[in-house]
Order: C-alpha cells, then structure tokens, then sequence
C-alpha cells in the first residue's frame, strides 16, 4: 500500500515538472508577436506625429520670416515703395522683392500686390502712393509644396506697438477668384481680423474657418490658412462641384464667432471644360 502511494506521489511530480507543450510554446508566440507589433506599431505613429508636427512649426517659422523680409525691405526704402506708383505697363516694386534669409531649400515670390482704397475700404490693384500695400506671397518648400501668406505694409514705420483693441469683425480683403474642380481657386481668399474703426489688429491670433454658400450640394475643401499680423491668408481652397455664384463667408470661434459679410461671388467650371 504504501509503495503503491510513493508511486503514485513520484509520478505527479515528474508530471507537474514536465515543460510545455509545443502547442503551448507556439500560442505564447503569437501573443507575444502580436504585442510585439501593437508596441512597434504605436511607436511608428508616435514617430511620424511628431514629425509632421516639426514640419508644421518649420513651415510656420519660414513663413512668417518671408512676411517679416517683406515688411522689412519695404519699411527700410520707404520712398521707393510708397512714394511712387509703377509706370504704365510696369509691375509693383514690390514684386522684385529677395528673400534671402528663408530656411535653406525654401524659396519665396510676390505673387500679388494690392493697395488701400480708402473710398472703397477695400484693397485692389490700383496703386495709389502712401498707402498701404497688401503684398501677398507664394513660399515653395523644398519637396515643391506651394505655401501662402499675406502682411499689409502700412508706413514705413515696423510693427513695434501692435494693434492691441477688440476685434469687431471680419472682412473680405482679397476675394476669392474663380477656379475648376479639384484645383484650388485662383485666386485664394485673404481675411483681416478688424476692430470697430475697420482696422487690422496685428495682435490678434484666431482660427478662421470658411464655409461655402451653394445650393447645389457643393463643398469646400482643403483650405489652410496662415495668419500674419491679423490677415489670415488661405490655401489649397477648393469646390467640388461646378456652379456660378459661389460665395464664401469667414467665421473666428474664438473672438466670440465674429463673422464677415458674403465675399464676392465666384465660379467654378467642370475640369476638361
């Protein structure tokens, strides 16, 4: 009896010292595996966030150094650029304007100048002497992506004091062009952030957002806007759907939604037509 209970003792300790079973191994395996490639998986993300955000602040930080060249050069010649109006025939001085401090691989170019029209309280393309200019920009990065930004050269004096009242509302000053589906209008929307005297104040720092005006189920897309100073420049700004008599409006959540009229209205055509 009792050799037959040692027995019975001995084999369930070799049994309990026994290792796994192959099964046993391979489904440890996979969990591990599958852990292994949730954690890797998390890190790639992680990677990549933080990448696109850099990239972001760059871009961000090359931006605002074209404006500030901009605004530089044309406070620094004062004379030049708001003494006199171009010939006939003759673009904007400011068109001619150099960028070289930009991030090494970005390039930047005028693509538009605007002067104030005090009648119309409003910027278009006739030059007026001494007033201000809204000198629009186009920064190319170095994998070719288009960036835009716009500052509003008012004297030749810097932006030393800013604007520091409550902003009242928005408005349209450079209105949005015409454009074909799939492509961005041209050209892109330009808002300025304004107080109750209708202007610009260079401190505020909002989220504009656009919404699009259609009846025919159209949407707006793609649009990206930089703030410099209080003018918000958009980009990349496209409609779905073929239409005439588009209009945008511009809303700013944080400065308790403030919002602007209609801009003027615009078409888009099918692309092909």
């Amino acid at each position: 009896m009792t050799t037959t209970a040692n027995s019975n003792w001995y084999q369930k300790r070799r049994s309990s010292e026994d290792g796994d079973t192959l099964l046993e191994v391979l489904i440890a395996l996979v969990v591990l595996s599958l852990s292994s490639v949730a954690i890797i998986l998390a890190f790639a993300t992680s990677i990549s966030s933080s990448a696109e955000q850099r990239n972001l602040a760059n871009v961000d930080t090359v931006l605002r150094g074209a404006a500030e060249e901009a605004t530089s050069q044309m406070q620094q010649d004062s004379g030049s650029y708001f003494g006199s109006c171009p010939a006939a025939g003759q673009s904007p001085l400011a068109e001619s304007l150099q960028f070289p401090g930009l991030t090494s691989g970005y390039s930047a170019q005028v693509n538009s100048v605007l002067y104030w029209d005090g009648s119309t309280s409003s910027y278009d393309s006739t030059c007026t002497t001494n007033a201000s200019q809204l000198v629009s920009l186009v920064v190319t990065s170095p994998k070719g992506t288009t960036y835009n930004i716009s500052t509003v050269v008012g004297d030749p004096l810097p932006h030393s004091i800013p604007n520091a009242t409550d902003p009242t509302h928005l408005v349209f000053i450079g209105e949005p062009g015409n454009g074909i589906t799939g492509s961005s209008l041209n050209p892109q929307p330009i808002v300025a952030v304004e107080n109750g005297s209708n202007e610009v104040v260079t401190s505020d720092l909002s989220t504009v957002t656009l919404t699009l005006s259609a009846s025919n189920g159209a949407t707006l897309s793609n649009c990206t806007g930089s703030e410099f100073y209080g003018v918000v420049t958009f980009s990349h700004c496209t409609v779905s759907t073929p239409g005439s008599g588009y209009t945008m409006t511009a809303t700013d959540a944080n400065d308790g939604n403030l919002t602007s009229p209609a801009s003027s209205a615009f078409n888009v055509t099918g692309a092909g037509q």
